[in-house]
């Protein structure tokens, strides 16, 4: 959800939206989980084996955000 978003809106501009407006960031990793759910079921339904996604949220050495917002943002979705 968090590489999607910000190759939507632009990285600096989804951080800085993180900060600014979290409602709406909320909302577009909603909307994108949502879009991945059903790509999931399609994929059950087809009978299609093996299956990946992924998403990339650290840089070398760290998040590329505060811990305080992967924790707001990512891993409630990751449920």
């Amino acid at each position: 959800m968090f590489v999607r978003s910000w190759l939507l809106v632009g990285m600096n501009e989804l951080l800085m939206a993180m900060l600014l407006c979290p409602e709406k960031v909320g909302y577009l990793m909603d909307r994108i989980l949502e879009y991945q759910l059903g790509i999931a079921r399609r994929y059950i339904e087809t009978g299609i084996d093996i299956a990946q996604f992924g998403d990339d949220a650290g840089a070398t050495k760290s998040l590329m955000m505060k811990p305080s917002l992967w924790r707001h943002f990512v891993k409630p979705r990751l449920k």
